[in-house]
Protein backbone atom coordinates (compact mmCIF):
# COMPACT_ATOMS: atom_id res chain seq x y z
CA UNK A 1 0.00 0.00 0.00
CA UNK A 2 1.12 3.44 -0.83
CA UNK A 3 1.02 6.05 1.58
CA UNK A 4 -0.56 9.25 1.12
CA UNK A 5 1.25 11.80 -0.73
CA UNK A 6 -0.05 15.59 -0.85
CA UNK A 7 -0.50 16.26 -4.32
CA UNK A 8 -0.27 20.39 -3.68
CA UNK A 9 0.88 21.97 -0.45
CA UNK A 10 2.86 25.26 0.33
CA UNK A 11 3.43 24.33 3.51
CA UNK A 12 7.21 24.09 3.19
CA UNK A 13 7.54 27.69 1.97
CA UNK A 14 6.09 30.65 2.99
CA UNK A 15 7.49 33.00 0.91
CA UNK A 16 5.54 31.46 -2.26
CA UNK A 17 2.68 33.68 -3.43
CA UNK A 18 -0.12 31.36 -3.04
CA UNK A 19 -0.42 30.15 0.59
CA UNK A 20 -2.93 27.59 2.33
CA UNK A 21 -4.17 25.57 -0.53
CA UNK A 22 -6.80 23.17 -0.14
CA UNK A 23 -10.39 21.96 -0.26
CA UNK A 24 -9.80 20.76 -4.06
CA UNK A 25 -12.50 19.91 -6.44
CA UNK A 26 -12.36 18.14 -9.25
CA UNK A 27 -13.71 17.88 -13.29
CA UNK A 28 -12.50 15.93 -16.14
CA UNK A 29 -13.19 17.77 -18.89
CA UNK A 30 -14.53 16.32 -22.72
CA UNK A 31 -11.48 15.29 -23.91
CA UNK A 32 -9.95 13.63 -20.95
CA UNK A 33 -8.09 16.06 -19.16
CA UNK A 34 -8.43 16.47 -15.41
CA UNK A 35 -8.06 19.92 -13.67
CA UNK A 36 -8.68 20.51 -10.03
CA UNK A 37 -9.83 23.93 -8.51
CA UNK A 38 -9.18 24.78 -5.06
CA UNK A 39 -8.88 27.06 -2.45
CA UNK A 40 -5.74 29.20 -1.64
CA UNK A 41 -4.81 32.58 -0.27
CA UNK A 42 -2.83 35.45 -1.66
CA UNK A 43 -1.13 37.26 1.26
CA UNK A 44 0.34 40.20 1.00
CA UNK A 45 4.19 39.66 0.07
CA UNK A 46 6.45 39.74 3.20
CA UNK A 47 3.60 39.35 5.96
CA UNK A 48 3.37 35.38 5.47
CA UNK A 49 -0.30 35.19 6.13
CA UNK A 50 -2.04 38.52 6.08
CA UNK A 51 -4.44 37.94 3.33
CA UNK A 52 -7.01 40.37 3.12
CA UNK A 53 -9.00 39.15 0.64
CA UNK A 54 -9.48 36.08 2.22
CA UNK A 55 -10.23 32.69 0.26
CA UNK A 56 -10.30 32.63 -3.18
CA UNK A 57 -9.96 29.85 -5.90
CA UNK A 58 -7.04 28.80 -7.99
CA UNK A 59 -7.00 26.04 -10.52
CA UNK A 60 -4.50 23.51 -11.47
CA UNK A 61 -4.36 21.47 -14.18
CA UNK A 62 -3.50 17.62 -12.48
CA UNK A 63 -2.83 14.22 -14.15
CA UNK A 64 -3.45 10.59 -12.96
CA UNK A 65 0.06 8.21 -12.75
CA UNK A 66 0.33 5.07 -14.42
CA UNK A 67 -0.27 3.66 -10.90
CA UNK A 68 -3.47 5.58 -10.19
CA UNK A 69 -2.05 8.72 -8.04
CA UNK A 70 -2.85 12.36 -8.58
CA UNK A 71 0.01 14.92 -9.46
CA UNK A 72 0.22 18.32 -10.47
CA UNK A 73 0.90 18.43 -14.17
CA UNK A 74 3.93 20.32 -14.05
CA UNK A 75 5.63 18.52 -11.04
CA UNK A 76 5.94 19.69 -7.63
CA UNK A 77 4.15 20.11 -5.17
CA UNK A 78 3.81 24.14 -5.17
CA UNK A 79 0.40 24.88 -6.81
CA UNK A 80 1.25 26.40 -10.22
CA UNK A 81 0.79 30.75 -10.69
CA UNK A 82 -0.56 31.05 -14.16
CA UNK A 83 -2.49 27.25 -16.06
CA UNK A 84 -3.17 26.64 -19.61
CA UNK A 85 -6.53 26.11 -20.06
CA UNK A 86 -8.09 22.89 -21.51
CA UNK A 87 -8.28 22.77 -25.24
CA UNK A 88 -12.17 22.51 -25.80
CA UNK A 89 -14.07 23.96 -28.25
CA UNK A 90 -15.93 27.19 -27.12
CA UNK A 91 -19.01 27.28 -26.09
CA UNK A 92 -20.36 31.24 -25.80
CA UNK A 93 -23.60 31.91 -23.57
CA UNK A 94 -26.15 33.83 -24.54
CA UNK A 95 -26.30 37.33 -23.92
CA UNK A 96 -27.93 38.68 -20.99
CA UNK A 97 -30.90 41.19 -21.28
CA UNK A 98 -30.22 44.66 -20.98
CA UNK A 99 -33.17 44.84 -18.61
CA UNK A 100 -34.63 42.25 -16.25
CA UNK A 101 -38.54 42.17 -14.49
CA UNK A 102 -37.68 39.27 -12.92
CA UNK A 103 -41.04 37.88 -13.86
CA UNK A 104 -39.02 34.37 -14.14
CA UNK A 105 -35.69 33.11 -12.72
CA UNK A 106 -32.95 31.68 -15.09
CA UNK A 107 -29.47 30.20 -14.60
CA UNK A 108 -27.97 34.47 -13.87
CA UNK A 109 -29.88 34.32 -10.37
CA UNK A 110 -29.20 30.73 -9.02
CA UNK A 111 -26.66 30.89 -5.71
CA UNK A 112 -24.22 28.35 -4.30
CA UNK A 113 -25.89 25.14 -3.16
CA UNK A 114 -29.18 27.10 -2.73
CA UNK A 115 -31.12 27.35 -6.08
CA UNK A 116 -33.47 30.36 -5.97
CA UNK A 117 -37.16 29.80 -4.90
CA UNK A 118 -39.70 30.70 -7.68
CA UNK A 119 -42.67 30.89 -5.39
CA UNK A 120 -41.16 34.33 -4.17
CA UNK A 121 -43.08 37.12 -5.36
CA UNK A 122 -41.64 39.58 -8.08
CA UNK A 123 -41.30 42.36 -4.91
CA UNK A 124 -39.55 39.88 -2.71
CA UNK A 125 -37.03 38.93 -6.01
CA UNK A 126 -36.46 42.65 -6.71
CA UNK A 127 -35.62 43.35 -2.88
CA UNK A 128 -33.43 40.43 -2.72
CA UNK A 129 -31.67 40.95 -5.50
CA UNK A 130 -31.00 44.93 -4.97
CA UNK A 131 -29.47 43.93 -1.27
CA UNK A 132 -27.46 41.68 -3.16
CA UNK A 133 -28.30 38.41 -1.14
CA UNK A 134 -29.53 35.20 -2.24
CA UNK A 135 -33.32 35.08 -2.27
CA UNK A 136 -34.63 33.83 1.01
CA UNK A 137 -31.98 35.44 3.12
CA UNK A 138 -33.90 38.60 2.85
CA UNK A 139 -36.76 37.37 3.98
CA UNK A 140 -35.49 35.93 7.18
CA UNK A 141 -35.53 39.23 8.65
CA UNK A 142 -37.95 40.41 6.91
CA UNK A 143 -41.48 40.18 5.66
CA UNK A 144 -41.94 41.95 2.46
Amino acid sequence: MRPIRITRTTAHDLTFAFQQAGHGSMVETQSGEWYMAHLCTRPIPGTGTMNPLGRETAIQHVVWTDDGWLRLAHGGKLPALAVEGPDLEPHPFPELPERDDYDTLGYPYQSLRVPFDPSLSRKQRIACQAAGLRFGVLLFFFEI
